[in-house]
């Protein structure tokens, strides 16, 4: 796809998440993946699974483990979900997690995920991860900077 396809394709994608903005703002996605259908994918489809979804980054730190990757693929699914990115055609690879210096996850955008998640003013979603009995679990949430500032500003105020 030329750059400009691609700039009009992610302008047309902002515009039309700017038309679903909800009153309160907040974006909430959640994803649930067994790990037995990431096994099946490296099993069946090997490195070309691992390049088409996860970032270098990605595939570095899970080790070749399964459950990390598992985890890796629910945040993804569940940024899609947040950001209504199911229908905009979104590389696996611009949702891209990692952890911060606290050993925190982190979700890092680019592309169109970036462009729709900035539509909705959110700036820096979160992210909580989970895994157990064979199950990897994600949530993504998004609040618009707006709202986030009205927090830290009343968090401020309350402990003053």
């Amino acid at each position: 796809m030329a750059a400009t396809q691609l700039d009009q394709a992610t302008e047309e994608l902002a515009l039309a998440a700017r038309a679903q903005w909800t009153s309160s703002g907040v974006r909430l996605g959640i994803d649930a993946v067994a790990v037995g259908n990431i096994e099946e994918s490296l099993t069946k489809f090997g490195e070309r699974f691992l390049q088409r979804i996860f970032t270098p980054h990605e595939v570095l730190i899970a080790n070749g483990s399964a459950e990390r990757l598992a985890t890796r693929f629910a945040a993804k699914e569940a940024a899609i979900k947040a950001f209504d990115l199911s229908e905009a055609g979104v590389d696996w690879r611009d949702i891209e997690l990692r952890s911060d210096e606290s050993g925190r996850p982190r979700l890092r955008l680019s592309g169109r995920a970036l462009a729709s998640a900035l539509a909705f003013g959110v700036r820096e979603p979160a992210v909580s991860l989970a895994h157990e009995n064979g199950m990897a679990l994600a949530v993504v949430v998004g609040l618009p900077q707006a709202n986030a500032r009205l927090q830290r500003s009343a968090a401020k105020t309350a402990t003053a």
